[in-house]
C-alpha cells in the first residue's frame, strides 16, 4: 500500500514546494469567483498546519485540507506546518473579481461589465432583440438600432444590484447582412445624459433568401443557445437552413416549430441561393444480422435528424427534418425478431417520422449514420446471455474507458495523487475479472497517454461494444468545501442506461462509502446511444480520507469487484 502510494504521487503543484511543505491546491496565482476557495496539500503527519493562522486537521497520510474566505480582490494565504524539529512556511495568491455592487446615482456613468449584446448577433426579421446595461441608477434609459429606429424604452430591474437596465424590440427588415450600431442612452437623476454603443452588432439575416450552411464535422445539436444542453448529434456534410446566431452558436431551423443550436465552428455558410435541406427519403428495407437490425432508407441528401427513445423501453422514433417520404413499402423479414413494426408518418411539414415499435423490455443501443446514397438506423439485438452456472458476462464486449490520461490528469489529491493514475488501476482491475469471466474487454486507453473524448467511443465502435463502463474519481469545486464533499455516485443521460447505473450503484455503496447518488446528467459519453453507457465516479480525491482509499491497491481491487458483481446481477436479470 504505501508503495503505491508513493508512486502515485507527483510534482503536478504550481505553488512552492519543498520536503515538509507540498500546496496542491490552488496554483500559485489563482482567480476564484466565489466567497471561499479550498486549499490543500501534503506534510508530515506530526505537523501541526495552519491556514492564515487558524490550526486545520494533519490526516495520517499528511494530507490536510481546509477553506479561505476570499474579499474582493487580491487574497494572500499563508500555509505553514510545524515539526517539533522544522518548520515551513509557503504562500498563494488568489484574486477575486469585485462584486457586482450597484452604481452611483451621480454622476451618470455606465458600468461596462454588463453591456449586451456582448458579440455580434445574427436574427430575423421578427425575432426579439434583447439589450441590456448597467449604469447609474434611478435613470432613464433608451436603444436605438442604426436603420430600424430609435427610442426603444429600457426598464431599470427590481433587485438587489440597482441600475440594470432591460429593453426589447422586434427586429424589423434591414440591409441584409450588414453590422448594424446599438446605442445605448442614459439620463440620470442629475440630468446628465450619457450614450454608449454595444460591442456586439446586429446583423439581420433576409427572411425571403434561406441562409444554409453545411457541417464540417460531427456536431452537437443543443437546445439552447448558451450552456450545454445537448438534443443528440449529427455527423458531417449535413446541410443546415441558419436563422441566427448568438455567442459562438448558430441557430438553426428543424422545422417551423423547432430550432436548435450548433457550435459555429461546426459548420460553415454556402453561397445565398442554396436551397435549403429538403430530401427525399424511402422507406426502410428491413435485414437482420446477429447483433443489429438494420433499416437502410434511400436518401436525396443529408438532412438533420433526432432519435428519441426517452418515452418507452419498446420504442424509438426517428425524426429526420427537411425531408419528405418518397414510398412506403415495407417488406419485413421472414426470421423472427425484436422488431414488431414500423410507422412512417409526417408529423409537420418537411418531417420524416419513422416510429419502430419493439419487443424489448431493456434496450441495447443504437446507431444513425449517412453513406453516399443511404441513411442507416441500426437497432442493437439483445445479445445472447450465458446460461449459469456461467458467468452471464461471458461473450460480451466491454470498453473500459480509464477517465483523463496524459497531460489531463484529472482530479488532484492534497498529497499529490491524480486522478489519471488511480483510473487506470481500477481500470486493469476490472479489465481482468472481466477476463476471466470470458468477456472480451478493450481499455480505451492502457497507458499515460491523452485521448480525446471522441477517440474513446471511436475505439468502442470499432470493437462493437455492449457496453461503455467510465472509470473516474470526483473533486470538489474550487470554492468546495473539500471536508464535506465525498462519496460515490453513478452518472446517466439515456433512459436506455437508466438501470445500468441504477444497479452499480447500491455495489459501489456496500463498499462503505457515501452515497453522493445515482444522476442524471449528459456528459459527452453518456451521450453514447449505440451501447450501453454509465460513468462512475468512484470517491472523492479532494478529501483526505478518501484520496487515501484510492490510493491503496486493495480499495480499487475491490472497487473494480463491485463494478463487476453489478454488471453480473444486471446481466443475469435479463437471462
Amino acid at each position: 500500500m504505501i508503495l503505491i502510494f508513493a508512486l502515485l504521487i507527483t510534482s503536478a503543484s504550481a505553488a512552492p514546494q519543498n520536503d515538509l511543505l507540498r500546496i496542491t491546491f490552488p496554483a500559485l496565482r489563482d482567480t476564484v469567483d466565489a466567497e471561499y476557495v479550498r486549499v490543500s496539500g501534503g506534510t508530515d503527519p506530526s505537523a501541526r498546519v495552519t491556514l492564515n493562522g487558524k490550526t486545520v486537521r494533519v490526516y495520517p497520510s499528511g494530507a490536510f485540507a481546509g477553506r479561505i474566505a476570499l474579499a474582493p480582490g487580491l487574497n494572500r494565504i499563508v500555509i505553514h506546518s510545524q515539526t517539533s524539529a522544522r518548520s515551513a512556511s509557503s504562500s498563494v495568491q488568489v484574486y477575486r473579481p469585485p462584486l457586482l455592487e450597484s452604481s452611483a446615482k451621480e454622476p451618470t456613468a455606465f458600468d461596462t461589465r454588463i453591456l449586451e449584446p456582448a458579440e455580434d448577433i445574427w436574427q430575423l426579421p421578427g425575432d426579439l432583440l434583447r439589450v441590456r446595461c448597467k449604469g447609474s441608477p434611478g435613470g432613464k434609459a433608451i436603444f436605438s438600432v442604426q436603420k430600424m429606429g430609435d427610442k426603444y424604452p429600457m426598464v431599470e430591474r427590481d433587485g438587489e444590484v440597482a441600475g440594470i437596465y432591460e429593453g426589447v424590440v422586434r427586429v424589423d427588415q434591414a440591409p441584409f447582412s450588414r453590422p448594424l450600431r446599438i446605442r445605448i442612452k442614459l439620463k440620470g437623476i442629475d440630468n446628465r445624459s450619457e450614450q454608449i454603443d454595444t460591442p456586439g452588432r446586429l446583423i439581420v439575416l433576409s427572411d425571403r433568401i434561406p441562409l444554409v450552411g453545411r457541417t464540417l464535422e460531427p456536431a452537437t445539436l443543443h437546445s439552447s443557445s448558451s450552456h450545454y444542453t445537448p438534443m443528440g448529434r449529427i455527423p458531417e456534410g449535413v446541410a443546415v437552413r441558419i436563422t441566427g446566431k448568438m455567442g459562438s452558436r448558430l441557430r438553426i431551423r428543424l422545422s417551423p416549430v423547432r430550432n436548435a443550436y450548433i457550435d459555429a465552428d461546426t459548420a460553415f455558410p454556402l453561397p445565398l441561393g442554396t436551397q435549403p435541406p429538403q430530401i427525399s427519403v424511402a422507406a426502410p428495407s428491413v435485414t437482420l444480422s446477429r447483433d443489429w437490425i438494420h433499416l437502410t432508407m434511400p436518401v436525396t441528401g443529408r438532412a438533420p435528424f433526432l432519435v428519441d427513445g426517452e418515452t418507452s423501453p419498446s420504442a424509438l422514433d426517428l425524426c429526420l427534418y427537411g425531408a419528405r417520404c418518397s414510398s412506403h413499402w415495407i417488406t419485413y423479414p421472414n426470421s423472427e425478431s425484436e422488431l414488431n413494426g414500423l410507422r412512417l408518418s409526417a408529423p409537420e411539414e418537411d418531417v420524416f417520422q419513422l416510429h419502430v415499435d419493439l419487443d424489448m423490455e431493456q434496450r441495447w443501443g443504437h446507431r444513425v449514420y449517412y453513406d453516399d446514397e443511404a441513411l442507416h438506423f441500426l437497432i442493437r439485438r439483445k445479445p445472447a446471455i450465458a446460461a449459469a452456472p456461467a458467468s452471464p458476462c461471458q461473450g460480451l464486449i466491454f470498453a473500459i474507458d480509464p477517465g483523463h490520461g496524459g497531460d489531463q490528469t484529472g482530479a488532484v489529491g492534497p498529497t499529490g495523487v491524480l486522478e489519471k493514475d488511480v483510473n487506470l488501476i481500477w481500470a486493469r482491475h476490472l479489465q481482468s475479472l472481466l477476463t476471466r469471466a470470458g468477456g472480451r474487454v478493450i481499455l480505451t486507453r492502457s497507458g499515460d497517454e491523452t485521448v480525446s473524448l471522441p477517440e474513446r467511443i471511436d475505439r468502442a465502435r470499432e470493437a462493437d461494444a455492449h457496453f461503455f463502463i467510465s472509470l473516474h474519481n470526483n473533486a470538489t469545486t474550487p470554492w468546495g468545501d473539500p471536508l464535506r464533499a465525498r462519496g460515490t455516485s453513478t452518472y446517466y443521460a439515456l433512459s436506455q442506461d437508466r438501470n445500468l447505473a441504477w444497479t452499480l450503484y447500491p455495489f459501489l455503496i456496500d463498499l462503505g462509502l457515501a452515497p453522493y447518488g445515482r444522476v442524471h446528467n449528459t456528459y459527452y459519453v453518456t451521450l453514447t446511444p449505440d451501447m450501453l453507457v454509465v460513468l462512475l465516479e468512484g470517491a472523492f480525491l479532494t478529501h483526505p480520507e478518501e484520496e487515501v482509499l484510492l490510493a491503496n491497491g486493495s480499495f480499487t481491487r475491490r472497487l473494480a469487484e463491485a463494478v463487476y458483481k453489478g454488471l453480473e446481477e444486471f446481466l443475469g436479470n435479463l437471462r
